[in-house]
């Protein structure tokens, strides 16, 4: 299970089992020993990170075959992306950047607004590299 806040500190996120949950802590609980939840239209097994920027939550897990997106608004799945063991996730706070890294697939970044990929870092041995544009432009050392 993982547990995350969001940056203004007023709700949680709960996911893991399967199950992704958020949590208002600032609304009103009929019942103090059980708290509003609202489960989300995703699914997370092993979930180790997650991102959040405007109205989308994303999940990232090193077990997970795509990061998971949720519109925070509406608690529907959005489309996923196709990213494999995402251990951490996250986004540019100065730039419309959505970056993911992984065990097997490097570092990818995104562009934030439409989606399309930008570029992989890959990282290897004895301090090399690899980057590939999603053009196919590349550079190593």
């Amino acid at each position: 299970t993982r547990i995350g806040f969001t940056p203004d500190g007023r709700r949680v996120w709960f996911a893991g089992n399967g199950l992704v949950l958020e949590w208002q802590l600032d609304l009103p609980q009929p019942d103090p020993d059980k708290p509003i939840t609202r489960e989300f239209a995703v699914r997370s097994l092993l979930p180790t990170s997650f991102a959040a920027q405007g109205n989308r939550l994303l999940i990232g897990g090193s077990a997970e075959e795509r990061i998971q997106v949720v519109d925070l608004t509406s608690g529907a799945a959005l489309p996923a992306i196709d990213f494999p063991g995402a251990t951490s996730i996250g986004f540019m706070r100065t730039r419309p950047i959505l970056w993911a890294a992984s065990s097997n697939d490097g570092l990818r970044l995104w562009n934030s607004r439409t989606g399309a990929e930008l570029m992989t870092i890959m990282l290897l041995p004895d301090q090399r590299f690899v980057v590939v544009a999603a053009d196919g432009r590349y550079d190593t050392n």
